[in-house]
C-alpha cells in the first residue's frame, strides 16, 4: 500500500466540530465529525473521505489520527459512526478509548 502525506486540520469550537484530512495528489477532504457529550467524552458522529480515495487506507489512518488526539486529551469516544466503531474492532489496542 502506498504511504500517502496527510495534512489534518480542525474547524469548529470547544463543543463541536470536524477534523479534517487533505492527501497530496488528491481532491477533495475527509472528516471526522464530533461533538462532546460532556467534558471528558467526545462523540465521533460521522468519518468520511471521498470515493476516489476508497482503498487507499486514509481514512483508517485518519481514524486512527483522531483517536490519537482523543486519547492526548484525555477523552473516551462514544462511536456514533459505523466506520467509526468497526475500526474500534479492527484495532482493540484503543478499546480503552471507546465509552
Amino acid at each position: 500500500m502506498t504511504e500517502h502525506n496527510i495534512t489534518y486540520g480542525q474547524e469548529g469550537g470547544p463543543d463541536r466540530g470536524r477534523m479534517i484530512a487533505t492527501v497530496d495528489g488528491f481532491d477533495g477532504e475527509g472528516e471526522v465529525r464530533w461533538s462532546m457529550a460532556d467534558p471528558a467524552t467526545i462523540i465521533a458522529e460521522f468519518a468520511g473521505v471521498p470515493k476516489t480515495w476508497e482503498g487507499t487506507g486514509v481514512a483508517a489512518r485518519m481514524v486512527v489520527h483522531f483517536f490519537e488526539q482523543a486519547k492526548s486529551k484525555g477523552y473516551k469516544v462514544i462511536p456514533r459512526c459505523g466506520y467509526v466503531a468497526a475500526m474500534f474492532r479492527r484495532y482493540p489496542e484503543w478499546s480503552d478509548l471507546r465509552a
